[in-house]
């Protein structure tokens, strides 16, 4: 690929971070009384705070250890983490450059603006807990967060490095060996997290706006009702927004310790403590870097049981922790990119993500290609331009060919063939060659002379003397019509003659029966390459698929998300489906990408439409999902062939 960049993949994104296990320290320096509301929601009298953001029912907050600066790493230990008392360090982390730098955007893009980072896009959520992710370069990214709910959550890249240190109080081998990779939490102030609880000792250093941190002590774990939650524990089902104290009154009982971080600041929220976290203005961007220690382990150490057992099971694991802590080795703060050249004897896990070379996962992002009959090759994921407006085709173009995609699609009009031409002859991401262009002459258009005046229209348009690919849509013949055929015919000889002169460089068709294929098969003296036709989970095409194998031809799919299934209220079975909820939920990816990915694994080429360059982004993303474990859910969708 032309464009060289770098990638960043967050090594515990916010929401993976999420515990999966309950677990709880002992408590005895913190106060444990609790905040009760004196209404009794069966009188008819709402509690205080129903239907009001989480926190608005205690009587009183309470507040979190504030320090001036960070004590020394076995005071910490001995006074802090040990003892699971949260803190706030104000002005801990305002030494680092990236607090004055990162306000700059023109500094992030002219820096970092190369570097592909993960993202997430809210608009895509298969459900209110889960967002598609995707890869974007920081240029891009930079382009677009600040209109759209868009949130960069990634490891950062050695550039970053460069700007932040690691802080005293971890210059010690006891905590720099237990510590994860920086991560990097970068959105326009939008964001507000679930109550949840991490499983690492976390700590949250505010570079840029502010974010706001509800905590809740580990025990009143069960009173949050995360029970129930689908996709995983660790995870409170109430709705932060708007708080049913009704069908939840146990969070009444829950204490709420409620403090700001600024940009400076950086904060301890121990394993276990529950928090909902939620970013602040006054002015995008809004930026913090996230340093996880896993210290306790007790997902591992804890046999399963119920959430009150799994609590005490941490409990315990934090009691039998030595008291005192002695520093084996100790390190002066120092940017983290120098102690990654000092520290790589150790190879340390905190210096993973914090690599010069992302080709490993780059080449997981890389379009595969196909072998056609023709003996040229096809790329298995492109981009139909349907859906796109002409207005936003150019640039949607230009960002495709940037990220990699090579296939295209374009609709039947003009103004579509045009631009694409246009952008293919100028780009400088790839040569002309190293795209595939397809066209289609439609039935309209059947007949030896509109079928040559179709595609000569269409190389005009694409200022090109040859196309990759002609797709010629076949009429349905009724076997008796011997005047459809024979125009069929007239046609598909006017592309071979074509092909002959090297105008058209595959042929294949499109929408056709197998009966029909058949027929064709026997005929071609061009061999057939591509057969085009509607493909999804409900409508899978098993003989025409067959037929296609049998005679080295590559099925292409279209209307693969079930637009052609759509009910009388607008209702896509395949898309609603709550068992692919299920799938695109754990894999991260959107329903769209899960069925990119089920597609090709089906030995099917893909080229689905796009509404904008996330979802261009979010298509992509397909490549680097694995839906294997679930091959029971699509083995058992219905479906009619």
């Amino acid at each position: 690929m032309e464009y060289q960049g770098k990638l960043y993949v967050g090594a515990i994104p916010v929401l993976l971070a999420l515990a999966w296990v309950f677990l709880g320290p002992k408590l005895e320096d913190v106060s444990q009384t609790l905040s009760v509301s004196d209404a009794d929601p069966t009188q008819g009298t709402p509690p205080k705070g129903h239907l009001r953001p989480f926190g608005y029912h205690a009587d009183e907050e309470k507040g979190i250890v504030e320090l001036d600066e960070f004590p020394d790493p076995e005071t910490f230990y001995r006074d802090y983490m040990r003892k699971s008392v949260p803190l706030i360090v104000r002005g801990g982390v305002k030494h680092w450059p990236a607090v004055e730098r990162w306000k700059s955007e023109d500094y992030l893009r002219e820096k970092f603006g190369h570097q592909v980072f993960n993202v997430m896009f809210k608009n895509t959520s298969v459900d209110k807990n889960h967002f598609g992710h995707m890869f974007m370069y920081m240029d891009d990214y930079l382009n677009h967060y600040k209109n759209h709910k868009l949130y960069l959550d990634a490891g950062i890249s050695l550039e970053m490095a460069e700007d932040v240190t690691l802080p005293k109080v971890f210059g010690c081998d006891t905590y720099f060996k237990i510590m994860k990779p920086y991560q990097i939490f970068f959105n326009a102030g939008w964001s507000s997290t679930d109550l949840h609880l991490d499983i690492t000792e976390t700590f949250f250093a505010q570079v840029t706006g502010q974010r706001q941190w509800i905590l809740t002590t580990p025990r009143d774990g069960k009173n949050t009702y995360s029970d129930d939650f689908q996709y995983h524990t660790g995870i409170s089902q109430i709705d932060i927004e708007s708080v049913d104290l009704i069908n939840f009154p146990d969070v009444t009982k829950v204490d709420v310790y409620n403090i700001t971080a600024n940009p400076g600041d950086i904060i301890y929220v121990p394993e276990g403590w529950w928090h909902q976290v939620r970013a602040k203005g006054p002015n995008p961007p809004n930026i913090a870097i996230a340093i996880f220690l896993h210290w306790l382990n007790c997902q591992y150490e804890v046999p399963p049981g119920t959430d009150a057992e799994y609590v005490e099971g941490c409990i315990k694991i934090r009691e039998e922790k030595p008291l005192e802590m002695t520093c084996g080795m100790k390190v002066d703060e120092a940017p983290m990119s120098e102690l990654k050249e000092t520290l790589k004897h150790m190879e340390l896990d905190v210096f993973t993500s914090i690599s010069e070379d992302a080709s490993e996962i780059m080449e997981e992002l890389e379009i595969q290609t196909s072998l056609l009959k023709s003996g040229y090759e096809m790329p298995d994921l492109g981009l139909a331009l349907g859906d796109i407006p002409d207005s936003e085709l150019e640039a949607a173009l230009e960002y495709a060919l940037k990220t990699g995609y090579r296939l295209f699609d374009p609709d039947l009009s003009e103004e579509s063939e045009s631009i694409l031409g246009s952008v293919l002859a100028s780009n400088k991401h790839c040569k002309r060659e190293d795209a595939f262009v397809i066209v289609k002459v439609p039935q309209d258009s059947l007949g030896k002379d509109a079928t040559r005046k179709s595609v000569e229209n269409s190389m005009k348009r694409f200022q090109t003397d040859y196309l990759d690919l002609v797709l010629l849509q076949v009429p349905s013949c009724n076997p008796k019509d011997e005047e459809c055929w024979e125009l069929l015919k007239e046609s598909w000889q006017t592309l071979e003659e074509m092909n002959a002169t090297g105008s058209i460089r595959s042929l294949g068709v499109m929408d056709i029966k197998i009966k029909n294929l058949r027929d064709l098969i026997k005929i071609a003296k061009v061999p057939i390459s591509v057969v085009h036709s509607r493909f999804d989970l409900m409508k899978r095409r098993t003989k025409l698929r067959q037929l296609c194998n049998d005679n080295g031809i590559r099925f292409m799919a279209h209307s693969l998300m079930g637009e052609k299934w759509l009910t009388e209220d607008g209702q896509n079975p395949i898309l609603t489906s709550n068992d692919l909820r299920v799938v695109s939920a754990t894999s991260r990816a959107t329903t769209q990408a899960v069925l990119i990915r089920w597609a090709l694994d089906q030995n099917v080429t893909v080229v689905p439409r796009a509404l904008n360059p996330f979802y261009i982004s979010l298509n992509q993303r397909a490549l680097m999902v694995d839906i294997s474990e679930f091959e029971d859910t699509f083995e058992n969708f219905p479906h009619a062939d």
